[in-house]
């Protein structure tokens, strides 16, 4: 069995073990020595060839859309949406956004999701570990003051940095049963 296949067990029993009152931690994973992580590694150095900004800020979001564990060597094996991304996360209250696990490649913080469709209850602790994890992506902070026509402040943001949505960006991974991969361009 596969790292991989390991490390999506354990999302279904996470998922299995909780009810919507109990909270869980975001932990930490190591994906070294995956064909993850080599694909990781790939995506890491060609956004960085095409988006300078992201050479030094920036995380990525990846999100496990498709498994199929029983795979034969061509057939495709699991699917993931990897996307550069440039926001915070200052909304604790929206469990929803946050991953199920995080880790670090090549220096780049890489959030872990999966599209299974059960609402999970994250720790405080969690959501604050990953809100300062994501800000630490960020460039430094700035203040930011803008007066309109009259002369009325109407934003005095001492905290400011700067964020980028990247809404239809990223690509599609596909890990096949031999352990290859591709990426494509999402639609």
């Amino acid at each position: 069995m596969t790292r991989l296949s390991i490390t999506f067990l354990y999302i279904c029993f996470l998922y299995s073990g909780f009810s919507y009152a109990q909270q869980i931690d975001i932990n930490e994973v190591n994906l070294q020595g995956t064909t993850l992580h080599k694909a990781i590694i790939q995506f890491i150095n060609e956004t960085k060839n095409k988006k300078t900004f992201f050479n030094e800020n920036g995380y990525i979001q990846l999100r496990l859309t498709y498994k199929n564990n029983s795979a034969k060597s061509d057939e495709i094996m699991s699917i993931y949406r990897l996307v550069d991304n440039y926001h915070r996360y200052d909304n604790l209250d929206k469990d929803h956004l946050f991953p199920l696990f995080y880790t670090y490649v090549e220096t780049k913080l890489i959030l872990i999701y999966s599209d299974l469709n059960i609402p999970l209850k994250f720790s405080e602790k969690s959501k604050k570990l990953i809100g300062n994890l994501v800000l630490e992506t960020f460039p430094k902070k700035n203040p930011l003051y803008v007066e309109d026509a009259q002369g009325n402040v109407i934003i005095d943001d001492k905290n400011f940095v700067e964020e980028v949505f990247n809404i239809n960006g990223g690509v599609n991974l596909i890990v096949y049963g031999n352990n290859s991969f591709k990426f494509e361009k999402r639609n």
